[in-house]
């Protein structure tokens, strides 16, 4: 989702559901019929707590940066947004390997050789067949419909654990000012003078404007509008959820 897609009233109402939401996913989640005790505790001290953590952290990036900001934050409130984030990454990216951990330990999944998955090959991803192969054909075509956003969630965390983490631009400079800011950033860099400086800062500012944009890869993909993405992200791991749920229900009815 892109910044100029962001309808913060629409946002605004879908935060108010949140609560209600997690408190439903849980509920379902936790009332899963489940058999093995290891399936358990994935779920229990693995998804439902990992949902925890990506329900506090959205709400709290909303707090601390209300999607309707236009005047340009302060490093220590950009700073808190991050971390905020970048827990939401890690905790998404953990429930749903929680989903597949639960499916694989309660239905015994193993690989070609009859053997149980490793660990490194339990993963709801397209890269892992047997799991993905045990599924049955609705959830396995509801991810396939969700394998793009899969694999976005597996880039992010890969670049937060490895290489260039996300991050919120401090601010942003209109293409007709490039030149200008070039000129002062240049200017800064090569003045030893704390005044000096102080003063180009506020030169740039007054070039710069702030929009709420995440980047994660100049190269490969265009910033991301983080407030709505954020809840497109719960939305979707409740949709991924949900759909488990019925699917273990599913297997609980098959072999009573």
């Amino acid at each position: 989702m892109t910044y100029e897609d962001l309808d913060v009233e629409a946002l605004y109402s879908e935060l108010a559901k949140f609560k209600q939401r997690e408190d439903s996913l849980v509920h379902a989640a936790f009332n899963a019929p489940l058999k093995n005790s290891r399936a358990r505790n994935f779920l229990e001290q693995g998804f439902l707590r990992r949902l925890k953590l990506i329900s506090l952290a959205t709400q709290q990036v909303f707090e601390i940066l209300p999607p309707e900001t236009r005047k340009i934050p302060t490093r220590d409130i950009l700073g808190l947004v991050t971390i905020q984030i970048h827990a939401q990454i890690f905790n998404t990216f953990g429930a749903l390997d929680c989903w597949a951990h639960v499916w694989a330990t309660e239905l015994g999944v193993q690989n070609k050789k009859g053997k149980p998955l490793l660990p490194s090959r339990v993963g709801i991803g397209k890269k892992y067949s047997e799991l993905r192969q045990s599924l049955p054909k609705r959830l396995d075509s509801l991810l396939c419909e969700r394998d793009d956003w899969l694999t976005r969630f597996s880039d992010l965390r890969h670049a937060l654990a490895h290489q260039i983490p996300p991050y919120i631009p401090p601010y942003m400079v209109d293409p007709s000012n490039e030149e200008k800011y070039n000129e002062l950033n240049f200017r800064w860099y090569n003045s030893l003078n704390p005044g000096e400086r102080e003063q180009i800062d506020a030169e740039i500012i007054e070039l710069a404007h702030f929009k709420a944009f995440l980047i994660y890869d100049l190269n490969k993909s265009p910033p991301i509008g983080f407030h709505a993405q954020l809840i497109s992200d719960f939305l979707t791991l409740e949709e991924i959820s949900l759909s488990f749920v019925t699917s273990l229900y599913e297997n609980a009815k098959h072999t009573q």
